[in-house]
């Protein structure tokens, strides 16, 4: 990375009694890039997200965002340049969609640009026509684009003087094929306007095609971090996810496109690996 890190940790671990979910875990993100985080369930991604936040006070090591502790931030001067998009959203009340995203802004003191800062994050995230539906009656993908929309409009669409952070917990997963590829396409617009955009995926080649850096977690530890050319390795992906891999390229992009299935695969399945959909194996997302 040549910029330095907005969002530094040190040494992170986590523990709950004796068991450790993140361990000695040392990571950097830097305005402008999409780091995408991958590892299968229980290999402490979202646990990691929550020690970056703030969520979680660490068991050791340290959490700086812009050079300061973590700890060290006003929670309404953090939440003007951090957003959290995390796994579930719990809404009690019956708030439309359009309240929701206004929610994004309530950190800021100044609202003049409120409502068509809200109009133009639902445009972006494709829901501006849910405005003014009742969250409770929304899909589980329609829902999820408007708290994409709203933390957005949280960090003010990256365009405040001050360098800002998106962290996101699973965002692709109630979206259909077009909507995932629209909310990471939004996802790498950020880091183009300078925000620094943490994401944790699984689908691997979704994160092949978005990310500008790959983190590998298995265990509660950081195994592996760099290029996804670099990381996607057959190899690697085979080591973290306990699969046969193959890493080809993928004839729409130019990019890589993964192939994998089970270890233990049986004769159907391996005459299946290789389709999309196959009930062997399956090429993720391309």
């Amino acid at each position: 990375m040549n910029a330095p890190a907005l969002l530094q940790a040190n040494a992170l671990g986590y523990r709950v009694g004796r068991i450790p979910l993140v361990v000695d875990a040392d990571l950097g993100l830097s305005g402008g890039e999409v780091v995408a985080v991958l590892g299968p369930n229980g290999a402490g991604k979202s646990t990691l997200l929550k020690l970056l936040c703030g969520l979680f006070a660490p068991s050791s090591g340290m959490v700086r965002f812009d050079g300061c502790p973590l700890a060290a931030w006003l929670r309404r001067e953090l939440a003007v340049r951090r957003a959290v998009l995390p796994q579930h959203s719990v809404v009690p009340f019956d708030f439309t969609a359009g309240e929701i995203v206004a929610l994004g802004r309530s950190p800021h003191r100044d609202i003049r640009w409120q409502r068509p800062m809200v109009l133009r994050a639902m445009e972006r995230c494709e829901c501006a026509h849910l405005a003014g539906r009742v969250l409770r009656t929304l899909s589980g993908g329609e829902m999820q684009r408007v708290q994409l929309a709203r933390v957005l409009v949280q960090i003010g669409l990256g365009e405040g003087s001050a360098p800002s952070a998106l962290l996101l917990d699973e965002p692709v997963s109630s979206l259909d094929p077009a909507h995932q590829h629209a909310a990471l396409v939004l996802a790498r617009e950020m880091a183009a306007a300078g925000v620094a955009v943490f994401v944790i995926l699984h689908d691997l080649n979704l994160a092949a095609q978005y990310a500008s850096r790959i983190v590998l977690m298995k265990s509660g530890r950081i195994v592996a971090q760099g290029l996804p050319e670099e990381i996607l390795t057959p190899g690697m992906i085979s080591s973290v996810f306990d699969v046969q891999a193959h890493v080809s390229a993928n004839p729409l992009t130019g990019g890589l496109a993964i192939f994998v299935k089970p270890r233990s695969g049986n004769a159907q399945d391996g005459a299946n690996h290789s389709q999309p959909g196959g009930s062997g194996g399956r090429a993720q997302h391309a």
